[in-house]
């Protein structure tokens, strides 16, 4: 039995985006804001072992469907740094997050705003729980093997995370280890071996066993 703690990710580093590459409102279209369109689009991209984004598309959007249709374009290649596995050597990666571009004196640009990224999985928070949030997203980097279990799992924080979020992590990671994950698309064709992220949502409207959950 694989036992994953943060302690399990050893070596693996999971996707970071490069700080002078990060999507801004330098990217935003100026033909978008001159029409006044916002929009919050969540996408997967997969990230090859170089660290380039090979194939990048939108989950959902809220907001204008054209601006949405070229998002990814808006990306630069080299946005995240490449992911490695348990023995430091470079692998795949699926990234899955949520991009914003907003004029909040719209109705459209206020409802982006207060949009949040979809849950991979959610979850009660713990009997033990004494947080005060209604819900606390946790961000993870988890390492898929060839039979597509978890191997290993880290925590991997944004500049919003919640501080509460790292008390969680192993609580994540161990809910996470009972997900199985199919194989992802990548120009050398499937790849069962990767690293992904996933967002961990703990809230006090769930209560019971974990629900929900996804594979890529």
């Amino acid at each position: 039995m694989l036992l994953l703690t943060l302690a399990a990710a050893g070596l693996m580093v999971g996707p970071e985006p490069d700080p002078k590459r990060i999507v801004n409102t330098n990217n935003y279209p100026a033909a978008m804001v001159q029409a006044n369109k916002s929009i919050f689009a969540e996408i997967a991209a997969v990230i090859n072992p170089d660290g380039e984004i090979e194939r990048c598309g939108v989950l959902t959007f809220i907001g204008d469907a054209q601006f949405a249709k070229g998002v990814c374009g808006l990306l630069d290649k080299h946005m995240w740094n490449k992911s490695l596995d348990t023995e430091g050597r470079p692998i795949y990666a699926l990234i899955k997050t949520g991009l914003k571009f907003s004029i909040p004196s719209t109705r459209v640009g206020r409802e982006v705003q207060s949009a949040k990224q979809h849950a991979d999985l959610q979850l009660p928070f713990p009997y033990e729980w004494r947080g005060r949030a209604d819900e606390v997203d946790v961000p993870l980097s988890a390492l898929i093997g060839d039979d597509g279990h978890v191997e290993a799992c880290r925590f991997q924080p944004a500049p919003l995370t919640k501080k509460d979020a790292r008390d969680l992590a192993d609580l994540a990671c161990e809910s996470i280890g009972r997900q199985s994950f199919g194989p992802i698309p990548t120009n050398k064709g499937s790849i069962t071996r990767y690293v992904v992220t996933e967002n961990i949502r703990f809230s006090r409207s769930i209560s019971g066993r974990p629900i929900g959950g996804s594979n890529p």
